[in-house]
This record gives C-alpha cells, sequence and structure tokens, in this order.
C-alpha cells in the first residue's frame, strides 16, 4: 500500500525528473555501497523511470536506515545541481515535502547555489520561507549568507534585512559577506538613510567599526541618493576609526560629489589619493572625468587625461567621451576634434555618446561643417548604428549657423538613409531654422510629410478636439496649428456657410456618433460652464460645460489623420509653465497672439478658468473664419 501511495504522489513530478535513475544497492547494509550505487548512477543518467526507482529505494530504506534515505536525497539533489537542472530540483523537493521526509539545511544548499548562478533568487527567497513555515527548518549561517544574497540581488531589499535580523537574533555571527550586499543593494536604490542605520546596526551587532568594504558601499549608497555631504561625512568617519579609505572609496565619494555638481570637493579627493599615494584606476579616471565634463572645466580635463597618459593607462570610450562633453561649455570644439581624431587614430571604439557629444560641442560653437562631417563619418564607419540624438544635434548646428538650406538637405538624406530615427525633435529644430515668413510654404510641406509618416503627431492622445502643444516649441506650434487649420479649411470649407446658420440658430452641434459620446463624458466633475463673450460667442457656445471639452477618442475614429470639425470648439493646451521660474506659460501667450495677428479673420481665444494652461478657440470663430477663408 505504501509503495502504490509513494507512486501516486511522485506521479505529477515524474515527468519533470527525467535524468534521474537510482537503483537498489546490491548490499543494503552497506552505506559506502549505496554511495557507489548513487554515483554510478549520476554517470549514467539513463532511463525516465528514475523517480520511481527512487521512490523503490526509500521504501527499501524506511526502516532499516532512515539516515541513509537523507544521503540518498542530498546527492540527488547534488546531481541537479551539476547538470544545472533547475525545475527537476524544485520537483525533487517538493516530492520529499509529500513523502515526509525532512528537507534538512544540506539537501538545500546544491539547490542555492544551482538557483544563484541560473537568476532564480526570487524563487530561493520563496522556498527557503517555505522550508521555515512548514519543515520548521533551522537554518544554518552558510544558507544564512546565501538567501541574503540571493534576496540582495533580486532587489528584495526588505526581505534580505528580515533574514539579516533574524540571522542575528539566532546568534549567528553578521560577517563582512552579508553586510556587503545589503549595503551594496541599498546603495542601487539610493536609500543612503536607511544605508545610514545598517551601518549603526552592524556597529552594535559586530561590536566593531564595519570593514571599509561595508563603509565603501555605504558611501555608494549616499552617491547614488544625492546626498553628497554624508559621503564626505562617513570618509570621515572612517579615519576616527581608524579605517584607511582605499581607491574604491575614493571613488564613490568622487562620484557623489560629481553627480551633485561639486567638482571642486571631487577635485580635492582627487588630489588628496594621489598624496596618499593611492593606485587610481580606470573607473577613478571616468568619474573625476565626468565631474570636470560636468562643470565645463576643460583644461582640468585635459590635465587628467595626460595623467592617465602618464600614468600607463589607456583611455576609453567613456575617458575620451567625458573630456570632449568638457568643451561644450567652452565651445571649444577644435581641442574636441582633436581628441576625436586621436581616437580614430588609437582606434579606440566610438559609440553614439562620443558622436553626439563631438556633434554637439561643434554646433555650439558655430563649426556647423564639421558638425556635418561628423555626422556624415557615424553613418558611414560607426558599428554602434545611428542615433536620433546626434541628427537632431546636426540638425541644430545648422540652425544656430543660419544654415537652413543644409539642415533641410539633412532631414532629406536621413529619411533616405534611416527614416525610423527621425522625430520631433529633430523636426523641430528642422523648423527653427526656417523660422522666416518667407519659407513659410516650406515649412507647411515638411510638417505635412512628418505628419503623414507619423514622425510628429499634435493630437492629445486620450481626447479628441484637443491639439497638444505643451512639448512643442514655439515655432513647431505655430506650423502645427497652421496645420489644423489647413485642413480645416480643406475639408470643411465648401460646407461651412450651412454649419454657420446651424450655429447662429443655437442648435445642437456635432454628429450623432459625437452626441452620444457627450451624453457619456468621463468628467462630469468638472461641473462649470465656459465663460463665453457675447460680442463672439453664441449660443451653442455656451452649451459646451467643462465635461464637455475633453472626450475619448470614438472607437471608429482615428487619432492620427483626425481633422477638427468647426462645429466644434477647439482646445489647445500650452501647460501652465511651472517649469520656468516665473511660473507663467509663455507658449500660451505667444499663441493667442499668433491666432491673431497671423490669421485674417483674428481667431480670438478664451482661457479657461479652471485651467490656465489650455485655450479654447469657440466654433463661432472657426466658422466665421473659414467662411471669409472659403469666399474668397
Amino acid at each position: 500500500v505504501k509503495a502504490v501511495r509513494t507512486a501516486l504522489k511522485l506521479a505529477r513530478v515524474s515527468s519533470a525528473f527525467p535524468s534521474l535513475s537510482v537503483t537498489p544497492p546490491r548490499d543494503s547494509n552497506s552505506l559506502d555501497s549505496l554511495r557507489m550505487q548513487v554515483g554510478a548512477t549520476e554517470e549514467a543518467r539513463i532511463g525516465s523511470s528514475g523517480l520511481q526507482g527512487l521512490a523503490d529505494l526509500l521504501d527499501r530504506f524506511e526502516r532499516r536506515a532512515p539516515s541513509q534515505r537523507a544521503i540518498v536525497c542530498n546527492m540527488v539533489m547534488e546531481h541537479a545541481r551539476v547538470h544545472r537542472l533547475v525545475e527537476e530540483g524544485f520537483a525533487f523537493l517538493e516530492a520529499m515535502r509529500a513523502l515526509d521526509i525532512p528537507r534538512q539545511s544540506a539537501t538545500l544548499q546544491p539547490l542555492l547555489k544551482l538557483c544563484s548562478s541560473a537568476n532564480r533568487q526570487r524563487d530561493v527567497v520563496r522556498l527557503v520561507g517555505e522550508m521555515v513555515e512548514k519543515d520548521k527548518l533551522k537554518p544554518q549561517a552558510q544558507t544564512y549568507s546565501q538567501v541574503i544574497e540571493a534576496a540582495t540581488r533580486a532587489d528584495m531589499v526588505e526581505e534580505a534585512l528580515k533574514l539579516f535580523q533574524t540571522m542575528i537574533a539566532e546568534g549567528f555571527p553578521a560577517g563582512d559577506k552579508e553586510c556587503t550586499d545589503l549595503m551594496a543593494a541599498l546603495a542601487r536604490n539610493g536609500d543612503w538613510s536607511r544605508a545610514l542605520d545598517l551601518l549603526q546596526d552592524i556597529r552594535v551587532y559586530t561590536k566593531r567599526p564595519p570593514a571599509c568594504i561595508v563603509y565603501t558601499a555605504a558611501v555608494n549608497a549616499c552617491g547614488n541618493g544625492g546626498a553628497w555631504e554624508m559621503a564626505l561625512m562617513l570618509m570621515r568617519r572612517m579615519e576616527e576609526e581608524g579605517i584607511a579609505p582605499n581607491s574604491y572609496t575614493y571613488s564613490s565619494a568622487i562620484k557623489a560629489c560629481s553627480r551633485a555638481g561639486k567638482w571642486e570637493q571631487a577635485s580635492a579627493l582627487f588630489t588628496e589619493m594621489q598624496e596618499r599615494g593611492l593606485p587610481q584606476n580606470e573607473v577613478t579616471y571616468t568619474v573625476i572625468l565626468n565631474a570636470h565634463a560636468k562643470a565645463g572645466r576643460l583644461q582640468e580635463a585635459a590635465a587628467c587625461l595626460e595623467g592617465m597618459k602618464k600614468r600607463g593607462l589607456s583611455p576609453s570610450t567613456p575617458h575620451y567621451t567625458a573630456a570632449i562633453d568638457a568643451c561644450s561649455r567652452s565651445g571649444e570644439y577644435q581641442q574636441a576634434l582633436r581628441w576625436f581624431e586621436e581616437m580614430k587614430n588609437e582606434k579606440v571604439p566610438i559609440n553614439r555618446m562620443t558622436y553626439s557629444a563631438t556633434i554637439a560641442v561643434c554646433g555650439k560653437g558655430g563649426a556647423w561643417e564639421q558638425a556635418v562631417r561628423v555626422l556624415l563619418d557615424m553613418m558611414l564607419t560607426s558599428r554602434d548604428g545611428s542615433s536620433h540624438v546626434c541628427y537632431m544635434l546636426a540638425v541644430d548646428a545648422c540652425r544656430r549657423s543660419d544654415q537652413w538650406p543644409v539642415a533641410a538637405y539633412l532631414w532629406d538624406l536621413i529619411e533616405l538613409v534611416d527614416p525610423k530615427e527621425l522625430n520631433q525633435p529633430t523636426l523641430n529644430s528642422l523648423i527653427c531654422a526656417m523660422e522666416h515668413p518667407a519659407l513659410h510654404s516650406l515649412v507647411a510641406s515638411f510638417y505635412q510629410q512628418a505628419y503623414d509618416k507619423g514622425q510628429v503627431n499634435h493630437w492629445s492622445v486620450a481626447f479628441y478636439r484637443v491639439v497638444d502643444l505643451h512639448n512643442f516649441s514655439r515655432p513647431l506650434a505655430k506650423a502645427a496649428l497652421h496645420h489644423v487649420l489647413e485642413c480645416m479649411l480643406e475639408k470643411h470649407g465648401p460646407g461651412v456657410a450651412r454649419d454657420l446658420s446651424i450655429v447662429s440658430d443655437g442648435e445642437e452641434m456635432g454628429t450623432k456618433e459625437e452626441k452620444g459620446f457627450r451624453s457619456t463624458a468621463p468628467f462630469q466633475s468638472l461641473s462649470g460652464e465656459i465663460p463665453c463673450d457675447p460680442a463672439i460667442s453664441t449660443q451653442a457656445d455656451k452649451k459646451w460645460s467643462a465635461s464637455e471639452m475633453y472626450l475619448p477618442w470614438p472607437r471608429n475614429k482615428a487619432r492620427h489623420g483626425y481633422v477638427q470639425d468647426p462645429r466644434d470648439p477647439l482646445v489647445i493646451v500650452t501647460g501652465h509653465g511651472r517649469r520656468r521660474a516665473a511660473g507663467t506659460s509663455v507658449l500660451r501667450d505667444d499663441i493667442a497672439d499668433f491666432l491673431t495677428s497671423e490669421f485674417d479673420p483674428p481667431l480670438t481665444t478664451k482661457t479657461m478658468p479652471y485651467n490656465p494652461g489650455r485655450l479654447l478657440v469657440p466654433s463661432s470663430t472657426l466658422l466665421t473664419y473659414l467662411l471669409a477663408k472659403s469666399g474668397s
């Protein structure tokens, strides 16, 4: 009966463990014979009835040698680890639980190592928690260490901290490895306050100062969290406790100051590091060069690069890229081009970041020809592929030098070679370069082509009848509004006289389909009538409440290619101007002046009282404008 029950319990997992075959040893009383038999079976790895053979083996040894069953299970788990059988290992542990075989720490160790190498850390934490709860498992110090490492790698910081506290409560010592793993997990999240608390707990638990590697991880946590002052404070505390900072500690502190824009403190730490005779590696030079690049300190960056060469270190791509980026503030494009050519001569790989930094420096220095030359070099020789950022910067370099024909040529060239990289920022640079009244028709042509190909879209993502321009520049926003009105005139111009009579009579606007959407408007909480000027508004405009302004896109309406119905008011999103120091929207006032001055008859607008970042063009104003244009 027990054999049948065992077979039924193992039937669920037998298909998941086909590579194990264990047969009973000839001498059932010999433990050595058992080990030899299992070892030989591991080498053979034959048969699909391995679990059934294991069940027979366990049933045979159940009464006579219970301790030998644990040995067999341990060897089976070691077999799974050697052959990287993750799923089979989990299935075998489940079978052990079904057979009421106690799962011990020794059985768990091979699976912990296997899951750590197979990126199954979350499964490890879950399994150990289940074994502690159901099997009353009492993990050893090594098990705690492995599970804490798995939890930190899986970014399960809370679970790792709980395991650490449980390990301390059970009397196991807190080793440097566990402390470093926890501190590194907090450093990745930038949680510097909890890192400082953990540092104090480690001092209490171990009754000694934390090790240098633990302090280094805490300094890194402060740097990632933007607390550069706390990072320097930890450096001073290390010296007070007699712990000498190493190269990695200084690199972490320099990185913390660099991220906060404190290049003076970063330079002081770098000088102190040199005075103490600590070895400076590529990582140290990378962080100090990034600090000088953010501050625009070209001379200091050049000195660091030369000092790196004198120490016998070969500058790599990040070092040259940071040095070139340091030229952007001063516009020293000649030095940037020299470093760029040096990279090519030394056969240092050039990636997208290097190309974009070089093109940006040339653009700020007014060297549009060099910027275009670098872009063409990227398109012809780069193995890293093209980047829309490089395209945008090259077009912007032409804009800065008033070279709009070259910018238009680059747009056509990019569209021919790599059309997927054309997007709204690149179009924005092109339109800004062509901001001249004489180029209005050409701007409209470029915008129409970009709109038709999906490279730019001015309609709101969520609601129709809403033009979203808050991420547009002034020239691009003007081109978008020109496009909206031209499409409206082309589609609705012939029948505008009939529509104007409908609005004048005060009848309800919109098609039958749109009326249905208005009846189920989602924003009923935005109540209140839109204030209208009697001189320019009709009775129909007064019917529009705030809840009717924003309607979701109907299922049979496509956002791209939608044409505004002049019988509906047009909502223009310009933004509140919260990112500006004055807190006012410059684009809103510019758009209002543009619609009033550039169009005849003028298109008057209203600012919505409940949302000053939006303008409203009444339907009567749109119909009057279309009537005048279609009549002329």
